[in-house]
């Protein structure tokens, strides 16, 4: 038995093909066949076939041949006409075997850009064997714009929260991503009482690897009464960040990421104007990571990651300054999503962290608030080691109307459950403590308006806490849209 052309498999694996089987008759050749190309299709390489060439059965032995497809040229059209730049978005190369997995990297790297919507063909190249890929690109505006209003802010620097998000997309021709956001505080009686972030990120994808950067600002000041006079503290935080994915392996249903990460935080912490040593600091972190995503045959998918950071003595940490800047921590989240054609989803949020070191509570994992356990207006739980577990089911409505679908969206009814665990640490500052909260509410998504209404309430926490509900809304308008 002889696999002519087959240099993508092994014997073993090609054997197995006909395992048991020693003498072929008419149906089982063509049978072979049929597996044969299968096995290179079921991996991937699509343009590839195998076939019975013409041959002297007499001489007891078979021959299939495969001919391997290859690839002559990536294409990539936008809006139906041909486009010059952006290729490095697509890991695939000429003069390889065609691998649709190399294609579908491609693809999920120019559709995670809001404004575009990729697929991929294949056409016969110039010669026998061989294929062009191309990339038909749908794309509509570049500029997306969004302003909000929440009540996401805290008591002291300002509840009320004015957002503003920017983004720009494909600006450069590397199908490239830059994001910028603005929100401050629109509740404040007077100056001594204020909060702003700002942030700013570019995302590249070149092939099998995508390279984020971004950075952010944040300040605040608030007023803290004392016996005989009001004094005032405030602060303000950088924070500079690189994370790189690169893909490891992908299949029909399932991709894995190796992700490494860098940062550096510069916080400082003032009262009546004078520097706070205690708390502040440099720190400077670099993490690695696994991720791994698997579809469920239409269910949803699964996702789970972990990773390692340790803290290190470079970018402007003092090592004796700040004792608990070195230090190393494990994270893991896995994510289930359970969709059904009605309308109906399910979604469950494990998140946990441990350290065996003391940490400075900003690398603590909170316990309470609405990216954490709802129900609560804040943190009121935090430690080196905790756990965190989201559940929340959900039906969607679109709008029979198109103009409710053009102003609205999307509807979605929403119900959750949190619940929270923190275990004491190596600092001593925390203890075994839980929290769980309930909350449900509306979204709007994907239209001219979007927001969220929602009322949550506190069920149980280790912690004293106001046993009274709490009141989410966040509202806003995208005049322009993808």
């Amino acid at each position: 038995m002889h696999f002519d052309g087959a240099s993508l498999f092994s014997k073993d694996r090609l054997a197995a093909l006909h395992a048991g089987v020693s003498c072929f008759s008419l149906e089982q050749m063509f049978e072979l066949v049929r597996l044969t190309t299968n096995l290179y299709v079921d991996a991937g390489f699509v343009t590839s076939r195998a076939y019975l060439p013409e041959q002297d059965l007499s001489s007891g032995q078979l021959h299939i041949s495969v001919m391997e497809g290859r690839l002559a040229d990536v294409e990539l059209l936008e809006n139906g006409q041909p486009r010059a730049i952006g290729h490095a978005a697509v890991p695939a190369q000429p003069g390889r075997v065609v691998q649709l997995r190399e294609f579908e990297q491609g693809i999920d790297q120019i559709n995670a850009l809001g404004s575009m919507d990729a697929k991929v063909t294949f056409r016969p190249g110039d010669e026998v064997g061989t294929s062009i890929g191309v990339v038909e690109i749908t794309s509509g505006s570049p500029l997306s714009l969004k302003q909000s209003v929440d009540n996401s802010g805290a008591d002291t620097t300002g509840k009320l929260q004015s957002a503003t998000n920017l983004v720009l997309e494909d600006v450069f021709g590397a199908f490239e991503t830059i994001r910028a956001s603005y929100k401050r505080n629109l509740d404040s009686e007077s100056d001594s009482k204020s909060s702003q972030n700002v942030t700013a990120s570019l995302t590249l994808p070149l092939g099998d690897w995508t390279f984020d950067i971004g950075t952010s600002f944040y300040s605040y000041r608030s007023p803290i009464a004392g016996q005989l006079q009001t004094f005032e503290s405030s602060g303000d935080s950088w924070t500079h960040t690189l994370d790189i994915r690169k893909l490891l392996a992908r299949d029909q249903s399932s991709k894995t990421h190796l992700i490494l990460g860098l940062s550096a935080k510069a916080n400082r912490n003032f009262l009546a104007g004078s520097l706070i040593d205690v708390s502040s600091r440099n720190l400077t972190i670099a993490r690695i990571g696994l991720e791994h995503e698997h579809k469920l045959a239409g269910l949803g998918l699964i996702k789970a990651s972990a990773g390692i950071s340790r803290g290190l003595p470079i970018l402007g940490v003092d090592v004796d300054a700040d004792p608990f800047s070195i230090f190393t921590k494990v994270d893991g989240q896995v994510d289930l999503i359970l969709q059904h054609q009605n309308g109906m989803a399910w979604s469950t949020t494990a998140r946990g962290q441990w350290s065996p070191d003391a940490l400075y509570s900003s690398e603590h994992m909170s316990v309470g608030g609405a990216s954490s356990v709802r129900g609560f207006e804040s943190a009121v739980l935090g430690s080196e080691n905790a756990i965190t577990l989201r559940n929340e089911i959900s039906h969607k409505t679109d709008f029979d109307n198109d103009a409710f679908k053009t102003v609205l969206g999307q509807g979605t009814l929403f119900g959750a459950l949190d619940l929270g665990w923190t275990f004491p640490g190596a600092s001593g500052a925390a203890t075994t403590g839980n929290a769980a909260g309930i909350a449900g509410g509306v979204r709007l998504q994907n239209g001219l308006l979007f927001g969220e209404l929602s009322l949550e309430q506190p069920l149980i926490s280790s912690q004293p806490f106001d046993n009274q509900p709490v009141y989410r809304f966040s509202v806003g308008i995208a005049p322009i849209r993808f």
